[in-house]
């Protein structure tokens, strides 16, 4: 049973995620929900309707007794898919929906939850600053070694940094920018992050990265500079 618990996450991140888009920072180009297709979208869909949010956080806290725990513990990537799931069911339903809404009201204070919100908050965010530190040691042990071509070296760095969780860490990121869009969960995220030294400037810089990366595997290959990109969190989430 707990073998198909981990298999059927497996299967409902495979679901969600969709192939990669070309990305562009034109906003009259950006991608829109309607390009992500709509099987991917039924699934977020259907995948919420049902309930499944209760057992994606019930991962999400590590809930569960026994052989639950065992398999928290001896399957670490179990973290990695399930905040990518939540990341995807977040840019599948449409901001204002009630769909979108029953995702992000798992991280809101409401009159029928004023606990449990806080406690997905503090999940994603030591789950953010786990995966930074990981990326952040990788960085400087790899900074410490020597390299003899500059550009292979860069792209060797890279690859090192995805070892290390960067893609996680994205996706963390990605969850961030979404529920910090409610006041009351940006300052709780703003705290928890400063305890450890980083800030929302810091994932924002992290997410610009993860578009150009994204654009740099797709067609849009024209540059786009500085002054170009998203200066914000909620200017960012269009093109997530």
């Amino acid at each position: 049973m707990h073998v198909a618990r981990l298999l059927s996450l497996k299967i409902l991140d495979y679901a969600l995620s969709p192939p990669p888009l070309s990305l562009s920072l034109d906003s009259s180009k950006a991608p829109s929900l309607a390009t992500l297709g709509a099987e991917t979208r039924a699934v977020a869909k259907r995948y919420i309707d049902q309930s499944g949010l209760k057992y994606l956080f019930s991962i999400l806290m590590h809930r569960g007794k026994g052989g639950v725990q065992k398999l928290y513990k001896t399957h670490p990537q179990t973290d990695e898919r399930t905040v990518n799931c939540i990341s995807w069911l977040l840019r599948l339903t449409d901001q204002g929906t009630p769909l979108h809404w029953r995702v992000l009201a798992k991280f809101v204070s409401s009159p029928a939850d004023s606990s449990s919100w806080k406690l997905h908050v503090d999940r994603i965010t030591e789950l953010n600053l786990e995966y930074f530190e990981r990326v952040r040691d990788a960085e400087i042990q790899f900074d410490q070694d020597e390299h003899e071509e500059e550009e292979a070296a860069a792209e060797e760095r890279y690859l090192t940094r995805l070892d290390a969780g960067l893609f996680t860490l994205q996706m963390t990121d990605i969850i961030i920018a979404f529920i910090s869009e409610e006041q009351p969960t940006r300052e709780h995220v703003e705290l928890r992050l400063k305890r450890k030294g980083r800030s929302l400037d810091d994932v924002l810089a992290e997410l610009n990265e993860y578009i150009d990366t994204k654009r740099a595997d797709s067609l849009a290959t024209a540059a786009v500079s500085d002054s170009a990109k998203p200066k914000s969190l909620s200017s960012i989430l269009q093109y997530l």
